[in-house]
C-alpha cells in the first residue's frame, strides 16, 4: 500500500517577499524517494503581487493570504 502522504512540509512565511519568492520555492524538491512534498506559503503583504505571482507560477504551493499587514511574527503563529 503506497503512502500518499508527504514525507516533507515546507511552511514559508512571506512579507515583502515578491523578489526572493520564486527562487525560493524553485529551490525546493516536488517529491523525495517517490513520496510528495507539501509546500505551504503564508502571504502577510499581499500589497506586493506575492500571493498572484506564487498562484500564477506554483501551482502546486498551497497558498494562504493573512489577509493585511500583519507581519512575521504573526505569519509564524498562524494555525496551518
Amino acid at each position: 500500500m503506497a503512502n500518499d502522504r508527504p514525507i516533507l512540509s515546507v511552511i514559508i512565511v512571506a512579507y515583502k517577499s515578491r523578489s526572493e519568492i520564486g527562487a525560493c520555492l524553485e529551490s525546493l524538491p516536488r517529491e523525495i524517494e517517490d513520496r510528495g512534498v507539501e509546500v505551504v506559503v503564508i502571504d502577510n503583504y499581499p500589497a506586493d503581487g506575492t500571493s498572484e505571482f506564487v498562484g500564477d507560477a506554483f501551482p502546486w504551493v498551497t497558498l494562504l493570504d493573512a489577509g493585511g499587514e500583519s507581519g512575521l511574527w504573526d505569519g509564524q503563529q498562524s494555525r496551518v
